[in-house]
Formats: C-alpha cells, structure tokens, sequence
C-alpha cells in the first residue's frame, strides 16, 4: 500500500476493490480468506493485526486488511464473505483490547464477486498501540506489534523509542495528576453475567503498590439498602500495566441497617436503580494512602 490510499475518501468504492485484485500482501495490506473468529482468540488475532497495522502507517498513510481476498499463484481473488461483524462490534472489541485505540474504520462492501469486508487502518498522532491483555500464544501486553514484510513483528527497543520520541514530539508529556486511571467501561444488564466492567491502569513510570478495590452498590430510592464488594487487596500494578474488574448480579446481596435483605433478583421492581461507586486506594511515592472513585448509575431497562 501507498501513502495515497489514507488520502482516499472513506469508504472505498468498487473501483478500489478491484484495484486490490492486482496487488500482493505487503507492509499495508493484509488478504484474509474469511473474518476471524468469534471466540477469545479470534479476537485476539484481530487486535493483534490491527496493532502491527497501527503500529507501522506513518502520517498520511493507512494499512488495510481485506476480508474476502486469497492471494493465489494466479494473483488475488475473491472469496465472498458470509457473515461479519459490525463496525461497533469491531470498535467494542479495539476499546477492550487496545490502548490508545487506533483509528479504525470497516466498511462492508457489495461486489460484483460476492460481499467483502474492508479494515482502514488509519495513522494518529497517538501511535505506539499496545494490547491490554494477555491472551496465550496469540497476544502479549509486554510485545509492541508491527509488520515486518507482509507478517507480523515486533519492534525492537530502538524501533519503540523512535515512536514515542514522535509522540513526545506531536503531544507532549502529559501532565500526570494521578497516577492511575479509573473508570468503566462496559455496562451489562441484571440477566447477564457481567453488570459492570472497569478498568485501572498505571499511567506513570513506576510501580503502584498496596492498591485496593471494591465497589460500593447503593439502591437509589433507598441508598440504606447498599453492598460493598471488595475485588483487590494488595495489589501491584507497574509502569503502564491495567487491570479490568467486573462486578457481577450474584455479587448483589443487600444489607439495611445490618439487616440481611437477600440478593438482586428478590428485591421489588421499584428497587432496581442503583447508584455504583468504584473505590481505588493504594500508597503514593510519598507513603500516603491515596482514594480515587468513579461514579455510574444503572437502571434495569
């Protein structure tokens, strides 16, 4: 691929399309026969492509990855895509697994052929990306993924410093005013297994020590009727590592007053609104211990 195609107006056309009959997988351009997996490590292997994409574009450019293309002997052909995800599938995934997220865009197109699915991968002035969990063989927080040909790599330590050299350049050093950042990210709903997903992570150079979490769960037409669940004791988290915790219905089992009133699915209706605080407390460079919060309402809907 060449500077020119993350200049084009998004989405391609048909036109684009056939032009990528006639190229070979390179640095920009990845050729997948079919969508990846719906399953942990699909995911995994989508994030992990998009990383090294997102990792190599410089300004002016976009790498791509092309479902419904194999690259034949013969040259590229069309493989129709059967089924796909959403854009917003896409995105949920790239904001559970990526950090920054990259700016990615997909765009399923109708041709002649048969259906395929177009990834742009698109250059900001965020790059490096990096994976926030680990998910064996496949994924690796500690590893910063790029493309190297028309595979995927790594970048050596020399490689990593240049990029965030450019970042220091393009952004600054942000100021830091804590050190660890805390907020949710996903909202469930009371039938599935997950209500709540946060995230924690260490913003900073140093290790965080002696950190503690819990969630505080308050009825909001009665806030007397509340449960804290406590998640972490002790916990240490280095430079730039996150953690994801998840607050669960069966965790739910409310006290008024040291009074036992049962878990979530027997409180009335009209009970079913509740306010959540997320706790964070751990020991700053100074030996104090620090508390941070975030705030969320929740209503069963």
């Amino acid at each position: 691929m060449t500077a020119d195609f993350g200049q084009l107006p998004w989405p391609p056309g048909v036109e684009f399309v056939d032009s990528l009959l006639a190229r070979k997988e390179d640095a920009l351009l990845d050729f997948k026969r079919e969508w990846y997996e719906d399953s942990g490590n699909g995911k995994a292997e989508l994030v992990k492509d998009i990383l090294a994409m997102s990792n190599q574009v410089n300004q002016g450019q976009a790498g791509l990855i092309a479902i419904g293309f194999e690259e034949t002997p013969k040259g590229t052909k069309i493989v129709p895509v059967v089924s796909h995800p959403s854009a917003d599938s896409v995105s949920q995934i790239l904001t559970h697994y990526a950090n920054p997220v990259p700016d990615v865009r997909v765009q399923h197109l109708q041709h002649r052929k048969g259906k395929v699915s177009l990834v742009g991968i698109f250059w900001n002035q965020y790059q490096p990306h990096y994976a926030l969990r680990d998910v064996p063989p496949i994924l690796n927080k500690t590893y910063v993924y790029c493309r190297r040909g028309a595979t995927v790599g790594t970048l050596t330590p020399q490689e990593h410093e240049i990029l965030i050299r450019g970042k220091m350049e393009r952004v600054g050093t942000p100021m830091v005013d804590e050190p660890l950042q805390v907020g949710f990210i996903e909202i469930g709903a009371l039938n599935t297994d997950t209500l709540l997903e946060a995230r924690i992570e260490n913003v900073t150079d140093e290790p965080i020590v002696n950190i503690r979490t819990m969630f505080d769960v308050a009825i909001h037409a009665d806030p007397r009727l509340c449960v804290r669940v406590r998640k972490h004791q002790g916990m240490r988290l280095q430079p730039r590592e996150s953690v994801e915790l998840r607050l669960h219905p069966s965790e739910l089992t409310f006290y008024k007053e040291d009074k036992f009133l049962g878990p979530l699915h027997q409180l009335p209706t009209h009970y079913k609104w509740f306010d959540v605080v997320l706790r964070v407390q751990f020991r700053g460079s100074t030996g104090f211990m620090h508390e941070l919060s975030a705030n969320i309402a929740l209503a069963d809907w």
